[in-house]
C-alpha cells in the first residue's frame, strides 16, 4: 500500500466518523478541514518526541564513525524505526485514554481528545504505521 492510498482511506474513514454532537464534543469541529485533519495527524504522532531518538547518533559521533556512510544509514534507519515505533505507541494510548483526556485541563486540547482527529482516523494511522514499519510485523515481534 502506498502512502497516498494509505491517506485516501484514512480520509474517507474521516468523512465516515459520527458527528461531533453524537460524540459528545462541545462546540463541534467547526472548519474541520483536510488540511487540519493532516495537521492534527501529525500532531498526534508528537513529533517533538522525536528528538530523544537523536541519542541512537551518539555511539557514531564518538566512535568517530559518522563519515562511514552504510553505518550512518543503519543509525537513520533504526532513527526512523524508533520515531515510527513511539508515535504508534502515542496513538494507541491516546485512543485509550481519549475520554480522560477529555476531562484533563491540559489533554483536552490533544488532537484525539479534542476531536480534530476521529478515533477511527487515529486507529488507522495507528494500523498503518505498524504495517509500513517491518519492526513491528508479527515475525519480528516474536524473536523480542
Amino acid at each position: 500500500m502506498t502512502l497516498p492510498e494509505a491517506w485516501s482511506i484514512v480520509q474517507y474513514m474521516a468523512a465516515k466518523e459520527d458527528s461531533p454532537a453524537q460524540i459528545g464534543l462541545r462546540g463541534g469541529l467547526q472548519g474541520r478541514t483536510r488540511g487540519n485533519l493532516l495537521a492534527g495527524v501529525l500532531l498526534a504522532l508528537r513529533p517533538k518526541q522525536w528528538l530523544k531518538n537523536a541519542l541512537l547518533f551518539v555511539g557514531l559521533i564518538f566512535a568517530v564513525k559518522f563519515t562511514q556512510l552504510d553505518l550512518v544509514l543503519v543509525a537513520v534507519e533504526a532513527f526512523a524505526v524508533f520515531c515510527a515505533l513511539a508515535s504508534g505507541i502515542y496513538l494507541i494510548n491516546d485512543l485509550a485514554d481519549v475520554e480522560k483526556d477529555r476531562n484533563h485541563p491540559l489533554k483536552r486540547h490533544r488532537p484525539i481528545a479534542s476531536g480534530l482527529v476521529p478515533p477511527r482516523v487515529a486507529a488507522a494511522v495507528a494500523a498503518l504505521v505498524r504495517e509500513q514499519n517491518p519492526a513491528l510485523s508479527p515475525a519480528a515481534v516474536a524473536v523480542v
